[in-house]
């Protein structure tokens, strides 16, 4: 959809991740700041900014983000709000996208992988997926 969406205009692209304080362990941002998760007992809002700037601060956690950025308006256009929810047991993705087209607004919740919590099951599926088609001649789906 955002493929489509880039060959017409897109006017703001919104990422807001959701994550259990496990998955966010050793983020240089939380170090910078002086974030201990351990203290944090309800759903806060750590992080707001560019993806270049989120990427910085969360190098293991926001593939998401940079994957949505390279897709659609770049790494400064697109926004990141990274939240930690020690309630969650899954990574969240709410991605909002609005241009001439209309708006686009999708919603996943991701189990995290079982080897590395920091990111999501769906993300090693998906990179199986690519090695897959890179060696497969039938391509189906853009």
């Amino acid at each position: 959809a955002i493929k489509g969406a880039k060959e017409s205009r897109i006017d703001s692209v919104t990422l807001t991740t959701y994550k259990p304080p496990s998955a966010l362990q050793g983020a240089p941002y939380l170090a910078r700041k002086g974030i201990k998760l351990s203290e944090i007992k309800e759903k806060t809002v750590l992080f707001e900014g560019s993806c270049r700037e989120a990427v910085k601060a969360f190098p293991q956690n926001i593939n998401v983000a940079a994957s949505l950025a390279f897709a659609g308006v770049g790494l400064e256009k697109t926004r990141v709000r990274v939240v930690v929810d020690p309630a969650l047991k899954r990574n969240v993705h709410q991605i909002v996208v609005e241009g001439d087209f209309g708006r686009l607004e999708t919603r996943t919740e991701n189990l995290p992988s079982p080897i590395n919590p920091k990111t999501s099951y769906l993300a090693v599926l998906s990179a199986i997926a690519t090695l897959k088609g890179i060696v497969n001649s039938l391509k189906v789906g853009t």
